[in-house]
């Protein structure tokens, strides 16, 4: 009976040796599918942020009272000092802080160099017009570093082209309804003038035509009326 129990119990010992086992394989396994889950989860976060142009923007306070219409200067300047932005601000001035990839620079400035096709002459040009160097813009594989006295001074040239650009097209718009409505005047003179010239020459000849069955009319009363005296 002890021979035929030892080995139940040998038995029983490995059953749970191997039950642990199990359970710590399943725990492995079940660990390494929630890492690769997150791996997979970070690994699409990226992609998604590296396929889009992501813009950081900063909150300012502008008092600590939540009201409406209350802009405490002192402590929106503290919180731009310590947020690190005046430094960021300095620094950008200083640097290269503008960048425009080549079709969009080449497309923004069109206007202040028409004849170029490609960003290389259209910068090559304005090099020339505005007289600044590679101190003042930096050619890269796929953008255009810009400093911000440049940039600011692109803009502004920008807006001086489109407003010298709008005045001509309103100028041309006037002269262009003046020059309609001077069209108009002259054609409602000559219609004027014509009809009255038509109406004259109508007017000439119902009377040629009124005089000519007058005379019919009398010379046939007179050979009728001599007839009747015969």
């Amino acid at each position: 009976m002890m021979s035929g129990v030892s080995p139940s119990g040998k038995k029983g010992k490995s059953g749970k040796k191997k039950n642990g086992r199990s359970r710590a394989g399943s725990t492995k396994i079940q660990g390494q599918s929630v890492g690769n889950q997150f791996k997979a989860s970070l690994a699409g976060l990226i992609k998604s942020v590296n396929a889009t142009c992501p813009n950081y923007v900063r909150c300012i306070k502008p008092n600590h009272d939540k009201q409406a219409g209350l802009f405490q200067a002192g402590e929106v300047l503290r919180q731009l000092k310590y947020s690190g932005m005046m430094e960021t601000i300095r620094i950008r001035q200083q640097g290269f802080g503008n960048r425009l990839y080549h079709k969009d620079f080449l497309e923004r400035y069109r206007i202040l160099a028409p004849g170029a096709t490609s960003a290389q002459e259209s910068v090559e040009i304005l090099s020339k017009w505005l007289g600044v160097g590679e101190n003042d813009w930096q050619m890269g594989y796929t953008k255009i570093f810009m400093r911000q006295f440049l940039s600011d001074k692109l803009e502004r040239l920008v807006n001086v082209r489109r407003r010298g650009s709008a005045r001509t097209i309103q100028e041309a718009w006037k002269l262009s309804r003046e020059s309609i409505a001077a069209v108009r005047v002259q054609s409602a003179y000559r219609r004027h003038q014509c009809t009255k010239e038509f109406n004259y020459l109508k007017f000439q000849i119902i009377s040629v035509q009124a005089f000519a069955r007058s005379v019919v009319a009398t010379r046939a009363y007179n050979a009728d009326r001599a007839n009747v005296t015969k």
